[in-house]
């Protein structure tokens, strides 16, 4: 668990000086601030719709919390640029952008899941299991596409891409060579993705 001080924070937590997280996952700082709360439905400090802000309901079948209307499940990946939080929207299947009181689904789809859509609106693509995301210093924003054994990138002009793996998972076409390129090695399920400030991009 991770507790927050409010007084630290800025923040209020519904009159309490403290929150605790289950499992957080990732944490981004921008304009504002946001924290993702791996188990728990809702983007903790940043709502993602407010009508998501009492407690979680858990499934006694599963031990989960379940999303309420409007929530998220499993969120993992999250990174923030110019007040803009992005969020990966994992059980889901989505990419959900979070700022100034609004959200926006970005990338995905509740109607499916796959590596379905590359070269089209991102809006109109599908994910599978997204984990981490990060942005470069042109805008472009990189989604571990986890359950597709992928890293893909929107583009700014709403357009996303396969960026690195091949779609197999592993094996020996996971060989890294001099000759080997982003696309030609295979991932396994990746989890995170970073850039750094160069806009070399970095694969866990």
């Amino acid at each position: 668990d991770l507790a927050i001080a409010s007084s630290d924070s800025g923040l209020s937590f519904a009159g309490r000086d403290y929150t605790s997280l289950l499992a957080p996952r990732g944490y981004a700082y921008s304009d504002g601030v946001g924290i993702a709360d791996t188990t728990g439905p809702l983007l903790r400090t940043l709502a993602y719709d407010a009508s998501s802000g009492s407690d979680p309901v858990i499934d006694p079948t599963t031990g989960l919390p379940l999303p309420p209307a409007g929530g998220l499940y499993r969120p993992a990946g999250i990174s923030a640029h110019d007040g803009t939080v992005y969020v990966s929207n994992t059980g889901d299947n989505l990419l959900a952008t979070v700022a100034h009181g609004s959200n926006a689904i970005i990338a995905g789809s509740l109607a499916g899941f796959g590596e379905l859509g590359n070269e089209g609106p991102a809006s109109k693509a599908q994910l599978y299991q997204p984990g981490g995301t990060a942005l470069d210093s042109h805008g472009n924003v990189y989604i571990a596409d986890s359950g597709d054994n992928v890293i893909r990138v929107i583009t700014t002009d709403g357009k996303i891409h396969r960026f690195a793996g091949t779609g197999v998972a592993g094996g020996a076409g996971a060989t890294v060579t001099s000759a080997s390129t982003p696309l030609s090695v295979n991932l396994w399920h990746p989890n995170d993705v970073v850039v750094d400030g160069s806009d070399n991009v970095f694969i866990a």
